[in-house]
């Protein structure tokens, strides 16, 4: 039997699915598995994203110069998240969310670029 604060996270998950726009993305993601979604961003560009998911994630955005990454955002055991990052440097950025635990998170994000040349 579901709990009470179970079925409510259900319906605003679900609530905050439906908010979002249509260029959301919707993920299931295993256990002990992660997504990675990575854009070119030019030297000043704003990155919005936020998400939400169904059973805590680790997330972060990072990119990678040579052998080295460098993390923009970093942030463990969270269902949901909104923020931007300005681009310091003409990058390949990319957001990625992962979780250890056992079975399956489902999570909805969505990122929009805007500045610069965009």
């Amino acid at each position: 039997m579901m709990s009470r604060v179970s079925y409510l996270r259900i319906i605003f998950v679900l609530i905050v699915f439906i908010a979002l726009p249509a260029g959301a993305e919707t993920v299931s993601l295993q256990s002990r598995k992660s997504h990675e979604k990575c854009v070119d961003l030019k030297a000043g560009q704003m990155l919005e994203y936020r998400f939400t998911a169904d059973g805590r994630l680790d997330f972060n955005i990072h990119y990678h110069d040579g052998d080295m990454v460098h993390y923009l955002v970093q942030e463990k055991n969270i269902t949901e998240k909104e923020g931007n990052i300005l681009a310091p440097i003409l990058q390949h950025y990319c957001l990625m969310w992962g979780h250890g635990k056992r079975g399956i998170r489902t999570f909805e994000y969505m990122f929009d670029i805007s500045g610069e040349d965009n």
